[in-house]
């Protein structure tokens, strides 16, 4: 590969998006999926277990009316507070209003997918 190839090739990764986006970003995605409706590009921001377990909920929910309309518009009042990497595993602090929480993100087939604890997990 010449000098000017290699140059253009390493630009182009840089400028292009490839590897992985970063965990926040892939939170802000989400968000922003679940913001304009688009169900299926939200879900697709998580870890297949969590996505099967969501979508499951969602159906669910959607049939008999637990989710409020303005539900997804909220998720727009996250700040973000701090991310750290460690290898394949990634967390994501947030904060909604007086309430602080930490998402955990994996690296699957070099994309992050959020993760969360089953409901046992969550209330332990």
């Amino acid at each position: 590969m010449t000098r000017s190839s290699l140059l253009i090739f390493m630009l182009m990764t840089a400028l292009g998006g490839c590897g992985p986006r970063s965990p926040e970003a892939t939170v802000r995605s989400a968000i922003a999926e679940a913001q304009a409706g688009r169900t299926e590009a939200f879900l697709d921001h998580f870890e297949p277990v969590t996505r099967a377990r969501l979508a499951l909920y969602r159906a669910v929910s959607a049939h008999y009316g637990y989710i409020e309309d303005e539900t997804f518009s909220r998720l727009s009042d996250l700040t973000f507070e701090g991310t750290a990497v460690n290898g394949t595993q990634a967390t994501v602090a947030v904060r909604h209003l007086e309430r602080q929480g930490t998402l955990s993100l994996v690296l699957i087939d070099d994309q992050w997918r959020i993760t969360l604890p089953r409901f046992a997990e969550a209330t332990q």
